[in-house]
């Protein structure tokens, strides 16, 4: 199957030290500040409830410009929006990595993001997908260093057929705590490399 590169043009959400990879549902996350509650306000005006998530660089900046942030990011569906007195607690469905080319204030109180999707993680013709799928997994079965939840997590795709940018992905969200090495994974583009 072909990757289409797509346009998007959508309310804009700058976690702070989260990085989330297309095909893992995201954990609730609790935002506050008031330029990603209108953002997410916004998104869930709209029948899809899109929204580009995108991680900051520096943790403590309260009010990040476009250089503040990774330009590689996620294009997002809203699955679970829950207003709270001071926050909002949302759950997010990543679709697609995308490239961040610009972003647009509107009337000072949110971000539209100008991005494009990026192909999926690239595999040399003669790699073995499959075979490095199965060594993955056989690896993760027979780690007891690695805790019961994510054996239980990596058990559905035994059943089904997978990619090894799926099983990167999942084994990265769950295994990586560093945002830094997480980003850099989304970056990546070929997956060999991002293992």
């Amino acid at each position: 199957m072909e990757d289409k590169n797509l346009n998007y043009k959508l309310p804009l959400i700058i976690t702070r030290g989260e990085v989330y990879f297309p095909g893992n549902e995201s954990d609730d996350l609790d935002v506050g500040r008031s330029f990603t509650r209108k953002a997410i306000e916004v998104a869930k005006a709209n029948p899809d409830g899109l929204v580009i998530v995108t991680t900051q660089k520096v943790y403590t900046e309260n009010k990040p410009e476009f250089a503040d942030i990774y330009d590689i990011g996620v294009v997002a569906k809203l699955t679970k929006v829950r207003p709270r007195p001071n926050y909002v607690t949302v759950r997010l469905e990543p679709i697609a990595r995308v490239r961040i080319s610009e972003l647009e204030k509107v009337e000072d109180q949110y971000f539209l993001a100008l991005a494009t999707t990026l192909p999926s993680l690239s595999v040399h013709e003669n790699y073995d997908q499959n075979a490095a799928v199965q060594r993955l997994i056989d690896l993760i079965m027979e780690n007891a260093d690695i805790s019961s939840h994510v054996i239980k997590g990596i058990r559905p795709f035994f059943s089904n057929e997978i990619t090894l940018e799926q099983v990167t992905y999942f084994v990265a969200n769950q295994l990586i705590n560093n945002t830094e090495q997480k980003q850099m994974l989304l970056q990546e583009i070929d997956t060999v490399k991002s293992l």
